[in-house]
C-alpha cells in the first residue's frame, strides 16, 4: 500500500464474468489441495510477480509465513494410522485398485485426496470450509468443489448439503436474485354466479368398462364454490368438452 499510495490510480470493479485473465488469486492450480494450501500457493507465486517491485526476499518470506497454516493434512494420516477405517473400504479398494494407495507420508489416498475417516476430523474440515475467514460462508456447490481438491470420504457431497442447510448465518443473508415481483394483484371479485368458473383435469383413473371414461373435468364457480365433475376422456376434443359441459349444467 506504501508503495501504490506513491501514485494516482483510480480502482474500477469488473464483474467476474467480464474477466478474460483471472487474477492470482482467483487462478485454479491443477494441483489437488485445500483451500489453504492452494491460497497460500498463490500467494507465493503473487509475491514472486512483485519481487521485481523491490519487495526484498525476506519481506517476502514473513508474508508468506503469516498465512494461516493447513494442519488438517497431517492430522488426517494419524486419524487413519490410529483407526480401524479401512476395514470397511476393502471391497471398494478392490474393484478399484488403480485409485487407492499409500503417500509418503503413510496416509490413505483415494485419486490423488487424503481419505478422511468417520470421527469429529470432518466436522471440523466443513468448519473451517465454511466458516473461516478465507472462505466466507460458500454454497453447497463452491464449498464441495474447494473440498473434494484435497479431501474423500463417502457421502462428503451430502455432508456439505447438510451442513450448509443448517448454517444459520447463510439462512439469514442469503441473496435474492430474482426482480421484485411487486405487491399482490387480488383477482376481481364475481357479482354473478357461473360468471367466473376455475377448472382442472384428474388424469390417469382407471378406464371404465362401458364409455372408457379415464379422466374427470373438474369445473368450480368461484363464487358460489359450486363444483361440477365431469367424466371425459383424455382423447376428447374441445367440441366434445364443450358438450359435456353442457350437458352437466
Amino acid at each position: 500500500m506504501e508503495y501504490v499510495n506513491d501514485y494516482a490510480f483510480v480502482l474500477q470493479y469488473h464483474p467476474g464474468n467480464a474477466k478474460v485473465v483471472a487474477d492470482a488469486l482467483s487462478r485454479k492450480s491443477g494441483v489437488k489441495m485445500s483451500s489453504l494450501a492452494l491460497l497460500r500457493w498463490e500467494m507465493w507465486n503473487f509475491l514472486e510477480d512483485y519481487e521485481i517491485y523491490g519487495l526484498e526476499n525476506e519481506e517476502r518470506v514473513h508474508l508468506y509465513n503469516s498465512l494461516p497454516q493447513d494442519d488438517f493434512p497431517p492430522r488426517v494420516v494419524e486419524a487413519q494410522l490410529n483407526g480401524l477405517f479401512i476395514s470397511p473400504l476393502i471391497g471398494q479398494m478392490t474393484q478399484e485398485p488403480n485409485d487407492w494407495y499409500v503417500a509418503e507420508d503413510g496416509g490413505m489416498r483415494y485419486k490423488g485426496r487424503i481419505v478422511v475417516p468417520e470421527g469429529p476430523l470432518r466436522q471440523e474440515i466443513l468448519e473451517n470450509a465454511h466458516r473461516s475467514k478465507f472462505s466466507i460462508h460458500p454454497g453447497t456447490t463452491k464449498m464441495y468443489h474447494d473440498l473434494k481438491r484435497c479431501y474423500w470420504w463417502r457421502g462428503m457431497k451430502r455432508d456439505v448439503a447438510d451442513y450448509v442447510k443448517r448454517c444459520l448465518t447463510c439462512q439469514q443473508v442469503k441473496a435474492e436474485h430474482q426482480r421484485p415481483a411487486g405487491l399482490t394483484n387480488p383477482l376481481p371479485i364475481p357479482v354473478w354466479k357461473w360468471e367466473h368458473v376455475t377448472m382442472d383435469f384428474v388424469v390417469g383413473l382407471p378406464v371404465t368398462p362401458k364409455a372408457r371414461y379415464d379422466a374427470i373435468w373438474v369445473v368450480v364457480d368461484r363464487l358460489t364454490k359450486t363444483a361440477h365433475f365431469i367424466l371425459m376422456r383424455t382423447t376428447d376434443s374441445i367440441s366434445r368438452l364443450a358438450q359435456l359441459y353442457i350437458n352437466s349444467i
